[in-house]
């Protein structure tokens, strides 16, 4: 029986997947145009498994003045799906919500807050705090131990399938979220909005039951 429903954060509760890429990068070189590519990503790697704090990032990128400031402005670009939070508040009826997120530790918290999703969860693991990240195994173990829950108890629901192998190997049921048409392989069970979520997850009980 299905107990938790798992999310991912960015290409899932927030409409960017690629916030480095598309986000973060754009954001820091219209600031600071000798920064590259190279840099943030590297920086943004090390702190999103706890080696560097916001602070630190932003001030090695340059905004040394204002690192807080710099990312108050970063985190208003990312965009919440507006279909998340009625249809979180419905899930919670029948299910605990979990987030199982790579970020900076800080990011993720304040994102949380900015948008008052904390509420909504049961158990939160971001990649920053826990030192693991996704697809790394052991974060989703992490998981397991901190919400007292088996694998196969839980839907994880994802935008990346190297995300979605991992969880399925160590036995989660694994849903698929799809913004765009992209070179990534076909999920079995996909998604494209939170109205579908709740007919996915029926699905999954269904089989399972068979």
């Amino acid at each position: 029986m299905i107990k938790w429903i798992v999310f991912d954060m960015m290409g899932v509760i927030f409409e960017d997947g690629d916030t480095m890429g598309k986000v973060l990068f754009p954001y820091v070189s219209e600031k600071n145009s000798v920064v590259s590519r190279a840099e943030v990503t590297s920086l943004y790697i090390r702190g999103r498994v706890g080696k560097l704090s916001s602070k630190q990032i932003f001030e090695a990128l340059g905004f040394r003045d204002e690192p807080r400031k710099a990312e108050e402005d970063y985190l208003k670009k990312l965009k919440l799906d507006p279909g998340f939070k009625p249809a979180a508040e419905k899930l919670k009826i029948k299910y605990k919500l979990g987030v199982l997120s790579n970020d900076v530790s800080e990011w993720s918290w304040n994102l949380r807050k900015m948008h008052k999703l904390d509420g909504l969860f049961d158990a939160v693991v971001i990649s920053g705090d826990a030192a693991l990240h996704k697809p790394q195994k052991e974060i989703f173990e992490f998981f397991l131990k901190k919400s007292c829950v088996k694998a196969g108890e839980c839907v994880f629901i994802d935008d990346k399938v190297r995300n979605l192998v991992s969880a399925q190997e160590m036995g989660f049921k694994a849903i698929k979220f799809v913004r765009a048409e992209t070179d990534d392989e076909i999920w079995p069970t996909e998604i494209r909005s939170f109205k579908e979520l709740g007919g996915a997850i029926e699905e999954i009980q269904k089989s399972k039951s068979l």
